[in-house]
């Protein structure tokens, strides 16, 4: 007996140091949660995982736990409202039991930090450089490559039609549908040799961060409401080539609202342009089964309205284009984003990049 008792014991020790100096109970899962709500509280304010400078994960004995931390620093445009993404992720981290313990500015070395944690535990910290990103000293090899380029939301109003229309370069015009100018901009279009494509509006997943326009294709409607809408978005949109999404991040993860969607494309002989607002996009799949021309985005252009970080952007896809022969950006319409084109597009051919409309790509 006293033998089986000082196993229990020992095993009852051993259980013990397990979960107080190995195991992190709770507090990694806390760590990872921190993580995803940062990032996600990032991307809404247009910093993604490609602006990640430096990462660091370190198991640290915090309280006689072994936790893991983490220390990320990103890139940022020196116009980054700092103030106004510290309050909405500390609303986001409060929510979940999470808060910022603490946080600093420095102005010299224009860096923003940020320390979170659980209670008086910090494990996160998180640190955002300002940095003025200078595209035109960077040099590209020469290489030939196609690359189409997208210009989204033409149709709530005509400023800038003018400037864009005039611009000498292939543009694809993607217009969204049934807006007071959006008929008027496509025969525009057309009148200048564009090429056109319908910006299809379908639901997005977080309807409280994305505008959802009028007349959008919602993963509830029943088939018959999808081709009305459809085939109204199509009749508002004169000369058109091909479809793209406009928003979608929901409905084109469903196959069975983009079956029907891209069926119908196909009877009526156009090509679909997924925007890509989502990796788990059922499109390219549906696409191949219907043999429907299709294409995909490859890179966003101006998620940041500044004329250094669009031109950016154009260099890298044109890295992506040098590198798989093509390659598809979209952008806006805006002001900087015709002013980024029109310095950066000479500079990208004399590095062998034609740029070309969408439907070249299929050919």
């Amino acid at each position: 007996m006293k033998l089986i008792f000082k196993i229990i014991i020992s095993v009852f020790f051993l259980f013990f140091l397990y979960y107080l100096f190995i195991k992190p109970i709770g507090i990694n899962k806390r760590v990872l949660e921190a993580d995803r709500i940062i990032k996600n509280t990032l991307s809404e304010f247009k910093v993604e995982t490609k602006d990640l400078l430096k990462e660091v994960h370190e198991f640290k004995k915090i309280r006689f736990r072994r936790v893991e931390t983490i220390s990320n620093t990103y890139i940022v445009l020196p116009e980054f409202p700092f103030d106004s993404f510290r309050s909405i992720l500390e609303k986001k981290l409060y929510k979940k039991g999470l808060r910022i313990i603490g946080w600093e500015k420095n102005i010299k070395e224009k860096t923003y930090r940020l320390d979170i944690g659980l209670g008086n535990i910090k494990f996160y910290t998180l640190i955002l450089k300002a940095i003025k990103r200078e595209i035109s000293k960077v040099i590209l090899p020469f290489k030939k490559a196609k690359v189409a380029i997208v210009i989204d939301d033409f149709g709530y109003s005509m400023a800038n039609i003018d400037s864009w229309l005039s611009f000498e370069k292939p543009v694809t015009f993607s217009i969204l549908p049934n807006l007071d100018y959006s008929t008027q901009i496509a025969n525009l279009a057309n009148s200048w040799g564009r090429e056109i494509i319908l910006h299809l509006p379908l639901e997005p997943k977080n309807k409280e961060l994305e505008r959802q326009e009028k007349f959008t294709i919602l993963t509830s409607m029943s088939p018959k409401e999808i081709l009305r809408i459809l085939d109204t978005a199509i009749k508002s949109i004169p000369y058109l080539k091909g479809v793209s999404n406009h928003q979608g991040s929901l409905a084109t993860e469903d196959r069975r609202v983009m079956g029907i969607i891209l069926n119908e494309l196909k009877k009526r002989n156009l090509y679909f342009l997924d925007s890509l607002v989502t990796n788990k996009s059922v499109c390219r799949e549906i696409a191949q089964e219907l043999n429907l021309n299709f294409l995909q985005r490859d890179i966003f252009l101006d998620n940041i309205d500044d004329i250094e970080y669009i031109k950016g952007q154009l260099l890298k896809l044109a890295r992506v284009a040098q590198t798989k022969g093509f390659a598809i950006g979209i952008g806006h319409v805006h002001t900087k984003t015709l002013e980024a084109l029109k310095e950066f597009y000479p500079l990208l051919e004399e590095k062998g990049i034609e740029f070309v409309y969408l439907s070249d790509l299929l050919k």
